[in-house]
């Protein structure tokens, strides 16, 4: 099974998913992020993103594959 790591990209600052996560397929990926971009959107700080917050989603080498833009979900 692949890992995918989850980095976030909040403005100028990069937040890097150093263990990521094994799951199935891209389409598990994406809806990894999307749920963990909900879940950070509900909380207080959450509210105070700017809405061009994204995930990257990355492979084992830490090469991005797509991004989950905050404000798609």
């Amino acid at each position: 099974m692949p890992r995918y790591h989850f980095d976030w990209a909040l403005g100028n600052h990069r937040v890097r998913d150093a263990v990521g996560f094994d799951l199935p397929d891209n389409a598990a990926a994406r809806a990894h992020a999307e749920a963990e971009i909900r879940e950070l959107l509900e909380t207080t700080m959450g509210k105070r993103l700017d809405k061009d917050c994204a995930i990257e989603v990355c492979d084992n080498k830490l090469h991005i594959l797509f991004k989950v833009s905050c404000k798609d979900v």
